[in-house]
């Protein structure tokens, strides 16, 4: 009998495929799932005292089962901290149509994501959770050579159980960021002027307005202002116009690193380069105060054009995981 479910005013024993009992209440049994109703029913007409009924899952998914559906007062809520127990559970979900539990794996799997972009991206495909999927798709983009670590790896049995078309729609996913990010380097002009940063905020000034004193170069750069909407040029440093050029080439290349990374690691070159200025007055600290604006604003309107990126995944995803899924209940005496 299991250490958990073992009460003394069972009605029904749920016997579960690796012969370990769990006692339960009938009229919890009818809570979780309609699919019981009629097993309940078939139990009450055998002469036996003490009914029980054959489960097709093992003892780990059984307990699962009951721990969600069961009052707090009996057990804690699962936490799903493995991959192996979520992937239990979205069986169990799509077995016994349950929306609660539905939402519960897509919370796990949006956690995991962080964990292992791959795996969940993998599971999220085949049980049919999108946002799960897309979130597991944005964390592989800060995996270095991210389908290179895939194929060499043992330890992601998960990519082995979805077809080579989850595959390809997540390799066009990464190549798409090139071109995505690309709308950064773009934005300098009267058409497509600079939104994502105010001029104010990086220490620019306007291109009619006084010369600049200090040695920095310049570079002329498109804003619209945020409170005014009016487009025009400013001058902005060219240490402050490479940062945003190194950050957005850094993200564009095939081993890219994550988008952290990439702000932090070409900061170090563009403060060198402010430094060098002798008649500004504490130009690296200057520096420093706009490049940690520039890094704040630029990281939003990166991920902004990565949540932009298309992922296309069939209303269907995952249907073909119901097969081996979706068992009879079996009842015996």
């Amino acid at each position: 009998m299991d250490h958990i479910f073992d009460p003394l005013d069972a009605e029904i024993i749920l016997r579960s495929c690796d012969g370990i009992d769990f006692g339960v209440h009938g009229n919890i049994l009818r809570l979780i799932s309609p699919l019981f109703e009629d097993v309940l029913a078939s139990t009450q007409q055998l002469p036996s005292s003490s009914p029980f009924i054959q489960m097709t899952e093992d003892s780990n998914s059984l307990r699962l089962l009951l721990a969600f559906s069961y009052p707090r007062t009996v057990c804690e809520e699962p936490d799903l901290h493995t991959m192996l127990d979520i992937k239990r559970t979205a069986i169990l979900a799509r077995r016994y149509d349950l929306k609660f539990l539905h939402t519960k794996v897509e919370q796990a799997l949006l956690r995991y994501s962080t964990v292992s972009p791959a795996a969940t991206f993998a599971v999220s495909w085949k049980y049919s959770y999108h946002d799960a999927a897309r979130a597991a798709a944005r964390c592989s983009l800060d995996e270095p050579d991210f389908f290179k670590s895939i194929a060499y790896s043992d330890e992601i049995p998960e990519f082995g159980e979805i077809p080579a078309t989850a595959v390809l729609l997540l390799y066009r996913y990464h190549t798409s960021v090139r071109g995505q990010l690309e709308h950064v380097l773009q934005l300098n002009s009267l058409e497509h002027p600079i939104t994502w940063i105010s001029p104010n905020h990086i220490g620019a000034s306007l291109q009619n307005g006084a010369e600049p004193t200090c040695t920095c170069n310049m570079a002329v750069v498109w804003f619209r202002q945020p409170d005014t909407g009016g487009v025009s040029e400013w001058r902005v440093y060219s240490w402050w116009w490479e940062y945003v050029f190194a950050v957005v080439l850094s993200l564009q290349s095939e081993r890219r690193p994550c988008v952290e990374a990439a702000l932090d690691d070409s900061m170090p070159h563009c403060l060198r380069m402010a430094s060098r200025c002798n008649i500004c007055d504490n130009g690296a600290a200057l520096a420093a105060r706009v490049l940690y604006a520039t890094r704040q604003a630029l990281l939003r309107k990166i991920e902004e054009l990565l949540g932009a990126i298309p992922l296309s995944l069939p209303c269907d995803i995952g249907l073909h995981s119901a097969v081996d899924t979706l068992m009879p209940l079996t009842n015996l005496a």
